[in-house]
């Protein structure tokens, strides 16, 4: 028997995108996301998602932007700067492939999509606070802060993608004691 399919929904932009972020938790690859999938699984007409999204990028760019927007939520950059780092690391590996999503597109095309540009931007202005904040109450202000903030952010992504991947043997990224010692050894060099 064939669905009725509708071209109207509740909120179909807002399904699509629970949808989608459901689909991440289960594993699917971010290049894998198809919006006809989605519109079919939501019971909606195949073109009715394109009112929302123009493209597959356009919603992995959605989805990637509320990524940033998650991750700049968890940092505090008024508190323990060591914090910021296992927050990074946590939010990647308790969300893998979302967290892969947030990196999937080019860098080249986040000059179409603006709102991730902002907000992965937004993130990183927020690394950069705290390390400013760090080195004043350090009173080494030798190294730029923005560099300082791109090293650190280097570290975290390179953990974040070794605790995703399942390279990080013998060391358990999932400890919140090895991520504060990581983090002190980021903090103090070796």
């Amino acid at each position: 028997m064939k669905k009725n399919l509708s071209y109207h929904h509740g909120n179909l932009k807002q399904d699509l995108v629970q949808l989608a972020l459901d689909k991440l938790k289960e594993g699917i690859q971010p290049g894998a996301l198809s919006i006809r999938a989605l519109a079919n699984e939501l019971g909606v007409s195949p073109g009715a998602p394109y009112r929302h999204f123009n493209d597959s990028k356009a919603l992995i760019a959605h989805l990637a932007t509320l990524g940033f927007l998650e991750l700049t939520s968890r940092m505090d950059p008024q508190g323990d700067f060591s914090k910021m780092g296992q927050a990074y690391v946590s939010f990647a590996i308790e969300n893998p492939q979302w967290y892969q999503t947030m990196y999937y597109l080019p860098r080249q095309e986040l000059d179409v999509y603006t709102e991730l540009f902002a907000a992965s931007y937004q993130a990183y202005q927020e690394l950069t606070n705290g390390v400013s904040r760090l080195q004043k109450q350090k009173k080494s202000e030798m190294i730029p802060p923005s560099l300082a903030a791109f090293a650190a952010w280097g570290y975290v992504h390179g953990l974040a993608q070794l605790a995703i991947q399942k390279l990080s043997f013998p060391v358990n990224l999932t400890e919140p004691r090895v991520l504060e010692i990581l983090s002190q050894v980021m903090l103090t060099g070796l």
